[in-house]
């Protein structure tokens, strides 16, 4: 854990072994970035990615990190979007890119599980 991070940049990798992360992160922050991060040595990548590469990391640690059932669970359980991330033991932002990239099946289901839970 890092102090020297730019303000905009939570963690970073050299493509290879390392990770480091600002050292404010909440634990959340923290098991997010350290996903993300990993994703980026998966691929060897450095800094400076373009805005796809990055959403794509996004989209897939989302999946990995709010499995479908536990989706639906928070949404039952809360609608704000703070309240499932807390829930859930990720960031705000990882919930709304896992929202706006479900499937169309796992739409479909959210829906119906929402829609069954409030009846």
């Amino acid at each position: 854990m890092v102090d020297w991070l730019p303000a905009s940049i939570l963690a970073a990798t050299d493509g290879h072994t390392k990770v480091v992360m600002r050292n404010t992160l909440l634990q959340r922050e923290r098991r997010v970035a350290i996903a993300h991060e990993m994703e980026h040595l998966e691929h060897r990548d450095t800094c400076g990615q373009t805005s796809q590469v990055e959403d794509a990391i996004n989209a897939k640690i989302a999946r990995d990190l709010i499995p479908l059932p536990q989706l639906i669970d928070a949404a039952r359980w809360d609608h704000r979007i703070a309240v499932m991330a807390e829930e859930l033991w990720v960031t705000e932002a990882l919930v709304i890119t896992r929202i706006e990239t479900l499937d169309a099946h796992e739409s479909e289901t959210l829906t119906r599980e929402l829609d069954l839970h409030h009846i």
